[in-house]
């Protein structure tokens, strides 16, 4: 009786001081004693939660790894790949309109030398590669099928040309405006059977700026992948690394040295038992901010259906002029924020330098949200550099997730309790996550090309998914040198494409203010 008397008494000074450093916590992020106070009031509610679905997660993840699976390798037999797990179980309940990562390469190719069409270019450059490597590819091969509430993936026995298809012809000349509106109709259109992927050649010329002689076109290539497959730094990984002719760049890829040195450097035993620390003790505080302070605001730009009539547009930076102002920009004004954990590896890749086997297909990004105010107060706002008094406020809330843990709580729900959910249960889940617009700003590869030199990429560009039924998203890759703006909007939220475009344009008008505005500021710098 004494005995369990202490041991209550622990566990109840256990849970104060654990509500004190998380009430702490919120009132140096938040700066508000009503959150705080809201905070205290749901703390009971938290622990119970968390207690209860760490019971769930137990008992669900016993069944998905024993039972569920014993059950499907008897029933497919060779054919069973695996069940989805992680962070795919996210993917998976999204939609083919929602999910689907699309990627844009406009190659030039000169009808004089070349002896092949580029279609035949990509034919010869998928089967190359494809063929040989099926079996560590084996995940591009499948298709998703559910048996019980969970999804599982099958083989198919099919050849990768079933994925490479012919992109449609528009009526009349195909321009950048054209192409756009293409891509934006093409997106939704169904996978050419059961993969979740495919790769459309265009065979119309597109109208391309300094196009020469006559013997030089230029086509566009799409790219289309089930976010399900893999994440878009995998593909890139893929589609750059590997499938692409080797580069000449002085600088060989450092992708193995980069991988060796992740290890030794993150993954030392006493780094991942602080890191454990500091997850437990704040997760508490975490999961209120995640569910109760961002996933549940509702705003006016989420929560209206879909109409998937997708406008698209680009920004191609053609001088470079605008990756350069960037490059120039102080330290203190580059917000990062590393929420993919294979993200530094394509600082150093270069193109057909990656063994396909470094290369994992799977999702490993992490769903992070940052509030950011649409108005500042008058404390934080300078009317001679507006742009830099809004960079502010955004950078401290940068700071202030930086150095918490909830990158890893979340992933903690997304990849690891979501992976043992039944899919259906996600779906629902997902319904009360409100956000209102996705970025993602990508490094990307130097100039490249496939087939020998016949096919020279342009452009490289790609647009995000519309996860979590965010109808707007941004997307930036420094291909070749230059800051490649993409952005996609659903219908439902702005009705005209111009308009898309113009939104897009005025990110570069925003960098050249910017610019200005750090010549006014301690001589070219300082951030207050």
């Amino acid at each position: 009786m004494v005995y369990a008397t202490i041991c209550l008494i622990a566990l109840a000074l256990l849970v104060l001081v654990l509500m004190i450093v998380n009430v702490n916590e919120i009132k140096r992020q938040t700066k508000s004693r009503a959150t705080a106070l809201l905070f205290i009031v749901l703390f009971p509610f938290i622990l119970v939660g968390v207690a209860f679905s760490a019971v769930i997660y137990v008992l669900l993840l016993l069944y998905r790894e024993i039972v569920l699976t014993a059950i499907l390798k008897e029933e497919c037999g060779d054919d069973f790949f695996c069940l989805v797990s992680g962070l795919d179980v996210f993917n998976a309940t999204q939609s083919m309109k929602r999910s689907t990562i699309i990627g844009l390469m406009v190659c030039e190719i000169d009808s004089n030398s070349s002896p092949k069409t580029v279609m035949e270019y990509v034919q010869d450059v998928i089967r190359a590669q494809l063929r040989k490597n099926r079996s560590h590819l084996g995940k591009l091969f499948t298709k998703p099928k559910m048996f019980s509430g969970y999804l599982y993936l099958e083989r198919v026995e099919l050849e990768h040309e079933t994925c490479i298809r012919h992109l449609p012809t528009v009526d009349g000349e195909l321009d950048v405006e054209a192409l756009n509106g293409l891509i934006g109709r093409w997106c939704y259109e169904p996978f050419n059977g059961p993969l979740l992927w495919d790769i459309s050649v265009g065979t119309q010329p597109l109208k391309w700026r300094n196009e020469g002689t006559s013997n030089i076109k230029h086509y566009p290539i799409v790219i289309r992948v089930h976010h399900l497959i893999a994440d878009g730094i995998s593909i890139l990984k893929l589609v750059v690394g590997v499938l692409g002719d080797k580069s000449n760049h002085p600088k060989i890829s450092t992708f193995e040295k980069y991988i060796d040195a992740e290890k030794f450097v993150w993954l030392t035993t006493f780094r991942r038992v602080i890191q454990a620390i500091r997850i437990i003790l704040f997760f508490p505080v975490c999961l209120f901010s995640i569910v109760v302070l961002k996933s549940c605001v509702g705003n006016e730009v989420h929560g209206k259906e879909l109409e998937f009539q997708e406008h698209c547009a680009v920004a191609l930076d053609p001088n470079g002029q605008y990756l350069e102002k960037y490059n120039n920009y102080p330290s203190h004004t580059t917000l990062v924020l590393p929420i993919v954990s294979n993200y530094s590896e394509l600082l150093n890749m270069r193109p057909g330098e990656v063994n396909i086997e470094d290369i994992q297909f799977n999702n490993r990004y992490v769903v992070v949200s940052v509030k950011v105010p649409t108005f500042i107060g008058a404390e934080d706002y300078n009317p001679a550099t507006p742009i830099l008094s809004k960079l502010n406020v955004v950078k401290r809330l940068i700071n202030t997730l930086k150095v918490s843990t909830e990158a890893e709580v979340s992933a903690i729900i997304f990849s690891h309790f979501f992976g043992v959910l039944p899919i259906s249960w996600v779906r629902h889940i997902c319904q009360y996550i409100h956000a209102t617009a996705g970025i993602s700003l990508i490094p990307g590869p130097p100039k490249m090309t496939y087939g020998d030199g016949h096919i020279k990429v342009c452009e490289f560009v790609f647009w995000l998914p519309h996860m979590l039924d965010i109808g707007l998203t941004i997307g930036s890759l420094s291909y070749d040198n230059r800051l490649i703006l993409s952005l996609n909007c659903d219908a439902v939220y702005i009705s005209e494409r111009t308009e898309v475009q113009e939104l897009l344009d005025s990110i570069y008008r925003h960098i050249n203010l910017l610019e200005e505005e750090l010549q006014v500021v301690d001589g070219g710098g300082e951030l207050k």
